[in-house]
């Protein structure tokens, strides 16, 4: 089964995501993810062996491993070789490569990605796979968001791709922390005049952007402060590019029509 990612789901979760932080009171870094031992009725391997090593699939990996952990009573383990009933976290390229019997797709979009359950050499396996490593990324998500529905995915697998290559959102920071048409407290990107030394909550917020395949970030006001691409504060904004990679979502910045002029 095939489907595009509908973004006009994202508002919708936004809302319901508001109505349910304000009733069960979750702390921001759960996002939509219930914290509750338990709570996970679905079988599936605890055990999660991610495929790749880069910054992306790791992320993705630690996410779903701390999913599992958060909704069950059960342990599982990063990089466990054991084949008897696992989770498998890698690119379509990766999965082929290490099980040339399992028929992955081959015609995946960009940030697409499988899911797929199976049995291979007489063990479970389920299978998390993407086009690339942001795809990766998305899957995992897409499976927990199946488990804390209780939904069990359909044994000939499941794909998604997305139906828009460029899915980002814009801020309206000011470098001074001010946040035109903000009213929820202050940037999380800037503080008198510079990037903030704590870049954690820009992280979290990465990690909340991936879990609804956002790829990517406008961190400043449209009424763009040229001061922002001197090369001294090139170097601040790289920072924040560093706290969002291991989330697949790129930085992008507003740029006064004049900065060449006065650059």
């Amino acid at each position: 089964m095939t489907a595009k990612f509908d973004f006009s789901k994202f508002f919708l979760l936004t809302a319901v995501l508001t109505g349910c932080a304000a009733a069960a009171a979750q702390t921001a870094d759960q996002a939509w993810l219930p914290d509750r031992h338990g709570y996970l009725k679905a079988e599936i391997p605890y055990r999660v062996r991610a495929l790749g090593s880069s910054a992306l699939e790791q992320s993705a990996a630690q996410e779903l491993d701390r999913g599992i952990h958060g909704l069950t009573d059960a342990s599982s383990y990063v990089g466990d070789s054991n084949l008897n009933g696992q989770t498998i976290v890698g690119t379509t390229i990766e999965v082929h490569k290490v099980f040339p019997d399992l028929a992955v797709p081959s015609n995946l979009a960009p940030d697409g990605y499988w899911l797929k359950w199976t049995i291979y050499g007489g063990h479970a396996l389920l299978v998390v796979s993407g086009a690339d490593e942001r795809g990766v990324l998305y899957g995992i998500f897409a499976l927990l968001r199946s488990l804390v529905d209780g939904e069990r995915l359909p044994e000939v697998g499941h794909s998604e791709n997305p139906a828009m290559a460029i899915r980002w959102v814009d801020e309206w920071d000011n470098p001074d922390g001010s946040i035109e048409r903000g009213y929820a407290g202050r940037s999380i990107f800037f503080d008198g005049g510079n990037v903030r030394q704590d870049l954690k909550p820009v992280a979290e917020y990465a990690r909340l952007l991936a879990s609804v395949g956002i790829n990517g970030c406008n961190v400043n006001n449209v009424n763009a402060a040229p001061q922002l691409l001197d090369s001294d504060h090139i170097k601040q904004l790289a920072r924040i590019a560093d706290a969002m990679r291991p989330w697949g979502v790129r930085l992008a910045m507003s740029v006064a029509i004049a900065s060449p002029q006065t650059i």
